[in-house]
């Protein structure tokens, strides 16, 4: 009967096109939370790229030579604020060729695979022949499986990890819930977390006593990097509303 009753929730679910998980418990809730709760690592933060969606924290570090971007889509201007000195490395299918005089642009999906559409992410790095100094991804939910590809030997030299985390709401699913906390285990192995910024584009998601935004900007510092770890504030006084002229999404203090 137990089995019966699901069947026909799933079909009705199918039927007006949307989901409904409850597999995790909250304490798998706060576990992931805590690998994202950021701290002040001993930087000043700068904002690069546009006064809204397309803008990024991240620390001001010496020696950036690199930036490898996944997702380019319809503004550059993070990668222009870099300075010409910066190489650039771009990928993305779904647009044209930027055309910056110091970048190399790949009309591909960055993915774990290859064939006509997509690119290692290895085989990408390998082919620059120049590991990141920065990595900056917006992948629209395939972040995920660029986490789990990327080898460590790559992702140890990074220098500063920057990550759009899309489709959060759905970590009470247990099989999203693993994709997601494993790859965030994967990242804490050689970073900390200096930023986070909640898109308010949706709002704040409720399971239990607990809050988690639908999609995340994330920023983080190579822990070989890190000069000390204290307490930190959010938002920081250079965040600005994805979305302008609407109300910003704050974070509850359990992520700093």
């Amino acid at each position: 009967m137990k089995q019966f009753i699901k069947s026909k929730i799933f079909n009705l679910q199918n039927l007006l096109n949307f989901r409904i998980y409850s597999n995790i418990n909250n304490n798998k809730i706060s576990k992931l939370i805590s690998l994202l709760k950021t701290y002040d690592l001993g930087y000043n933060l700068i904002r690069l790229g546009d006064d809204k969606d397309g803008g990024y924290l991240i620390p001001k570090l010496s020696n950036i030579k690199t930036c490898h971007t996944i997702g380019v889509g319809n503004t550059i201007k993070f990668e222009k604020d870099l300075g010409k000195d910066v190489k650039l490395f771009l990928a993305d299918k779904s647009v044209k060729n930027p055309n910056i005089n110091n970048a190399k642009f790949e009309k591909k999906f960055i993915s774990s695979f290859n064939n006509k559409e997509y690119l290692d992410i290895n085989n990408w790095i390998q082919k620059t022949k120049m590991c990141p100094s920065i990595l900056k991804i917006d992948a629209e939910g395939s972040e995920y499986e660029i986490i789990h590809a990327i080898q460590e030997k790559y992702l140890k030299n990074i220098k500063i990890l920057v990550l759009e985390l899309h489709n959060l709401h759905l970590i009470s699913n247990e099989y999203f819930y693993s994709i997601v906390y494993n790859a965030l285990k994967k990242i804490k192995i050689y970073f900390d977390v200096c930023h986070l910024h909640p898109n308010n584009n949706f709002p704040l998601i409720k399971f239990g006593n607990l809050e988690i935004p639908r999609d995340l900007e994330v920023t983080l510092l190579n822990k070989k990097y890190t000069k000390y770890k204290k307490k930190t504030y959010l938002p920081h006084n250079l965040d600005k509303p994805t979305v302008k002229n609407r109300t910003p999404t704050i974070l509850p203090k359990y992520y700093y």
